[in-house]
């Protein structure tokens, strides 16, 4: 037992003496002010729309491009560039209407996938505002003094109606049904159009200024309007009665939102917003962003909670009885970052690589905060005011106040060596002030199990605590990369720099182990679902295929209805501890998921309905366990896919789930070192499109193995291999194709590539 410390000694070229303070520090000894950083950030916003719905808020930012947002899972949806843009709404499924620039062109993009749909003919002028009805089958546009009305239909929009006004035409909203519109001018006159009767246009009233926002309120039957000098009114839509009278709310206003009841607005002037009772004149709250200016502003359906977006590029969530600021969201090219005043933070992979934090020691990755502080579901939880969906952090935590994570070293292997010749590496980690916990090491990506660890030791040098460990290790021939990491008490993360060491020695053919669990037929016919027995084994055949092209073996172990039991599910993975290292593990599970109990289950044949999610905690086969599993395999390349669906699950329990899923899921594959492809969907019948035979999911991703996730690896267009980061890819770029066909049914593909790449087949 005392190799281990001769070894740390020789390497560290000390005199080690071992500690006897509790292995992981439990006081924070000191604490840093550090300062955010985000590479790659885009620049200001121009406007933001946030839907009647209060789902979908579509973003324009300054170099033109749209970012649309599903507030109500709390994830950005689709990004386009249409080029120059000035103004974008979005309707009820998220498909969303750009107009801008000098032709006059309104551009429908899908709200899923962010491609372009069709275009509504040129108008002569530049779009200065855009309406649309609940449904988007009628959109309303300002050119100029003209008013215009189109109705969309089978990917052609055909005009229905169009009045000029005196002045230019500012601002325009359409009734739910299309059938009025409402519009303010540039000298704040505000007019109420029938469109199927053109003499029908009349004057409601007059606010002082430019107008700036009009809409329909209280289910269509008010009208309310704001401008430009701090003005709003509401009358009666159908006889022009005024209801609440022109009433001066501020000075000055740069941009405003209306609440969806009318009674609230919400102005901003520069770096200040004011939110006011529209009834009694009461100022509800004041707030202000800490640089640039408000450029655009959005009530949840409640009027609880504010968006704001500005010239900073930041968008934020407000409560708007406190005037707290809840939630801060960045955007850079390709991804997104929230993050609370706590530090916990969510976005998507390439958001979240483009942040750290600068500190006196350097900056530290974001990443590198995940096991504490990532909160999948963060923008969701704070919009739809649930508490309950944020989860606790550290004591002392604060955004930018964290203690420093141990340093990290690892001891270097020989730069020649055979490969399939057991090694053993040192890892050590110093602590920085913030404690030490156990150490892991990764190997090609993927995390060594604990099994390997020879010995692990705690001593102190110079004051400071230090952890020792020695793995064992097996290398396979050619490049192999070796990370060390270590936690302080925060859960924040230290890691090594990464050691790259070729080892020599002839390739080994690997061999494909599948284990497909598919579940149609549950012992409680009450979970019965169609297609999950036909995809699993659709799949393992695609999976032979593929294997078979690059010339790998397949092992199988398919586990269908009364198969699929939680004993039996357990006994496929204990198999899979004996594959070896050069080989590749696909495991594959249709059926039920649950988030439940602070884990994510896979519900198996033997379950029933329960009256509440408690009746499956400690039950059945967890995220957790999952997890545990992956890691004991020897293979280095893991693959896990997962087409679960919550069938019958309430829309609000589908949404808690579907976010805890993805959190569970990413921490699986960051902290295993694999790769997880995985879809949720609201009910089994949204995904299945008549025509396919399969699941969605499923389907989508066999097309990818078939070679529709082959990339061009030339320039003559030659395609490569399919590899397992390709199929991530392709299947979450070819989900949301297929978005508008689900009926509404919301399917989030959830893709975590960040284990080691690897060849699945040509």
């Amino acid at each position: 037992m005392k190799r281990l410390l001769t070894v740390v000694a020789a390497v560290l070229s000390l005199v080690a003496v071992v500690a006897e303070a509790d292995p992981l520090t439990n006081v924070l000894l000191n604490h840093v002010e550090a300062r955010m950083a985000i590479h790659d950030q885009l620049g200001g916003i121009s406007g933001v729309t946030v839907g009647d719905t209060g789902r979908f808020a579509t973003v324009v930012l300054s170099d033109g491009s749209i970012r649309l947002w599903d507030l109500q899972f709390g994830v950005q949806r689709s990004a386009t560039r249409p080029g120059r843009s000035a103004v974008a709404i979005s309707d009820r499924t998220g498909v969303t209407f750009v107009g801008g620039g000098v032709d006059g062109v309104v551009r429908l993009f899908d709200g899923a996938s962010g491609d372009e749909r069709f275009r509504v003919g040129s108008l002569g002028g530049a779009i200065r505002a855009l309406g649309r009805s609940a449904d988007g089958r009628v959109v309303v546009t300002a050119s100029g003094r003209v008013v215009q009305v189109w109705v969309l239909s089978e990917g052609r929009a055909e005009s229905a109606a169009a009045f000029t006004g005196d002045v230019e035409i500012s601002a325009v909203a359409s009734s739910s049904d299309g059938t009025s519109v409402v519009a303010g001018d540039a000298v704040g006159t505000v007019r109420y159009w029938e469109v199927g009767s053109p003499r029908s246009v009349r004057v409601l009233g007059r606010l002082g200024g430019r107008v700036m926002n009009v809409g329909f309120v209280n289910g269509g039957i008010e009208v309310v309007a704001g401008s430009e000098n701090g003005d709003a009114a509401v009358w009666r839509a159908a006889t022009g009665e005024v209801l609440i009278p022109v009433r001066r709310l501020t000075p000055r206003a740069s941009t405003m939102a209306i609440s969806s009841s009318g009674s609230s607005v919400a102005i901003a002037e520069a770096d200040t917003i004011t939110v006011t009772n529209l009834v009694s004149g009461r100022q509800l709250s004041k707030m202000s962003i800490a640089s640039g200016v408000v450029t655009g502003l959005g009530f949840d359906l409640t009027a609880e909670h504010l968006l704001s977006v500005g010239s900073d590029g930041k968008m934020r969530i407000w409560n708007v009885d406190t005037g707290e600021e809840l939630l801060e969201i960045s955007f850079t090219t390709l991804g997104w970052i929230a993050m609370d005043g706590r530090g916990r933070f969510d976005g998507n992979e390439d958001g979240i690589a483009k942040v750290g934090w600068l500190t006196g020691a350097g900056e530290i990755p974001l990443q590198q905060f995940s096991p504490n502080f990532f909160n999948s579901g963060l923008v969701r939880a704070y919009w739809q005011g649930e508490a309950d969906g944020v989860r606790a952090v550290p004591e002392m935590a604060a955004k930018g106040k964290f203690s420093l994570p141990p340093v990290v070293e690892i001891d270097d292997v020989p730069s020649q060596q055979a490969a399939g010749h057991e090694q053993t590496l040192i890892v050590v980690a110093t602590d920085q002030g913030g404690g030490v916990g156990p150490i892991r090491l990764y190997h090609n990506g993927k995390l060594v199990s604990d099994r390997t660890l020879v010995e692990q030791q705690d001593m102190t040098r110079d004051g400071k605590h230090l952890r020792a460990a020695a793995f064992r290790v097996m290398p396979t021939s050619g490049p192999n990369t070796f990370e060390g990491v270590a936690t302080n008490t925060q859960g924040i993360e230290g890691r090594s720099r990464r050691s790259t060491v070729l080892f020599d020695g002839p390739v080994e053919p690997a061999t494909v182990h599948v284990v497909a669990v598919g579940i149609s037929r549950y012992s409680d016919p009450r979970l019965n679902l169609d297609y999950s027995v036909t995809d699993a084994n659709a799949i393992v055949e695609r999976i032979r295929n593929a294997s078979a092209s690059i010339g790998n073996a397949v092992r199988e172990n398919i586990l269908v209805d009364g198969g699929a039991t939680t004993d039996g599910i357990r006994g496929a993975f204990a198999r899979l501890n004996d594959v070896g290292g050069t080989d590749i593990v696909i495991i594959y599970l249709a059926g039920h998921g649950l988030a439940t109990g602070g884990d994510w289950i896979f519900v198996p044949y033997e379950a029933s309905v329960g009256k509440s999610e408690a009746d499956f905690v400690g039950k059945y086969v967890t995220a957790s366990e999952l997890r545990d599993a992956l890691v004991k395999i020897p293979a280095q390349r893991v693959f896990l896919m997962i087409d679960s669906c919550y069938s019958g699950a309430g829309v609000k329990l589908f949404e808690r789930n579907q976010a805890l899923q993805r959190g569970f899921l990413r921490d699986i594959s960051r902290t295993a070192g694999i790769t997880v492809l995985a879809a949720a969907q609201e009910n089994q019948e949204a995904a299945e499109l008549a025509g396919l035979g399969h699941g969605l999911f499923t389907y989508v991703v066999m097309s990818g193995l078939a070679g529709g996730a082959r990339l061009p690896a030339s320039p003559n267009g030659e395609k490569g291999p399919v590899t397992a980061h390709e199929l991530v890819r392709f299947t979450n770029r070819q989900i949301a194709t297929y978005a508008d066909q689900l009926d509404g049914h919301a399917q989030e593909p959830m893709g975590y590539a960040l284990g080691a790449d690897f060849v699945l087949g040509k």
